[in-house]
């Protein structure tokens, strides 16, 4: 089983505190920092509501509420894993018994058999509703419907308004409410989720920046309206990607050498200026991804021609050639 399939089996156990130590496991192999947030704030839900169960602060029947929340929550982190995650490491998380009852507990009255099958009822049904509410998006859809929070769903689209595949639990959002930086990220079919928000914020206007390599906002400084819809944030590639540069010197560098020709993957040429200098910007459908390069062949009378390798959105360029 992957990842995704192997903690989906520990949440349906029970072992809520196996599935985070799970998470904590995948997301080192994968390092996305805006996984790690949310692995951090359900953490923090479980491990307090264990501490407030063990001091008796809590009822059963809000221990349970919580609880089921706690576990829809994780269930919505694991959707968000990536379906070849594979599940290496996992083998070395051990069950835990802080969530499910031993067979030694099992052994009770008549009268508490009874209770712990209603509490079963209780915790059943309300992660039922709080899975409905999740669905359907009461909170977005009646912005009004909490006294003290508001929920923000963001689609990050292309221009035609599909999602971007590449960009899926890979690439972040990020939005500031005041001194409260959130960046999750972007999850399946372009949609990210961000609760817990003030109310104070209904109805102001909010910017949504994009965190994605070779990705930018098709409108970068638009502002969004807090009014209780879904942002739709329209990105494209970014330019820069087909920006190729550099400066052309001699074999010690002490001289520029203008009228070189540049050519980039055997195709597109440019001529170098006074200084050396070139800049050429490809069209889009040239473009190549961060992790890969363009092929540059450099070619002046009286000197040897000269290949290099240039990274896109890096700095410009540095070729000396080699008179013959």
């Amino acid at each position: 089983m992957n990842a995704k399939a192997t903690l989906t089996e520990w949440l349906a156990d029970g072992d809520l505190e196996r599935v985070i130590m799970g998470l904590r496991v995948v997301n080192k192999r994968m390092n996305l920092k805006g996984l790690a947030n949310d692995i951090n704030i359900q953490s923090s839900r479980y491990n307090n509501l264990k501490d407030s169960h063990l001091k008796g602060v809590v009822s059963h029947s809000d221990y349970s509420v919580e609880l089921a929340k706690i576990r829809q929550s994780l269930l919505n982190i694991i959707d968000k894993l990536a379906e070849h995650w594979t599940a290496d490491g996992l083998e070395t998380v051990p069950p835990t018994l802080s969530d499910r009852v031993t067979a030694s507990q099992a052994v009770t009255s008549p009268r508490e058999s009874t209770f712990w099958k209603k509490l079963g009822y209780v915790a059943i049904i309300a992660g039922i509703l709080v899975g409905f509410a999740e669905f359907f998006n009461f909170i977005n859809i009646f912005p009004g419907s909490s006294d003290d929070s508001m929920q923000l769903t963001v689609y990050v689209q292309d221009v035609e308004g599909k999602p971007v595949p590449e960009l899926q639990n890979i690439g972040h959002v990020i939005v500031r409410f005041d001194n409260d930086l959130r960046d999750p990220v972007i999850g399946e079919n372009g949609r990210t989720n961000i609760g817990e928000i003030p109310v104070k914020f209904q109805e102001q206007e909010i910017e949504v920046v994009l965190v994605a390599g070779g990705w930018e906002p098709v409108e970068p400084n638009k502002k969004y309206k807090m009014d209780g819809k879904p942002v739709y944030l329209n990105v494209k590639r970014d330019d820069k990607l087909g920006w190729v540069q550099g400066i052309v010197k001699n074999r010690d560098g002490s001289q520029f050498i203008a009228g070189a020709m540049v050519m980039v993957d055997n195709d597109t040429t440019v001529i170098t200026d006074s200084l050396g200098r070139f800049k050429l910007q490809l069209p889009e459908k040239k473009f190549k991804e961060s992790y890969l390069r363009y092929l540059i062949t450099v070619k002046k009378d009286g000197y040897v021609p000269k290949t290099d390798l240039y990274k896109p959105m890096s700095s410009p360029l540095e070729v000396r050639l080699n008179k013959k």
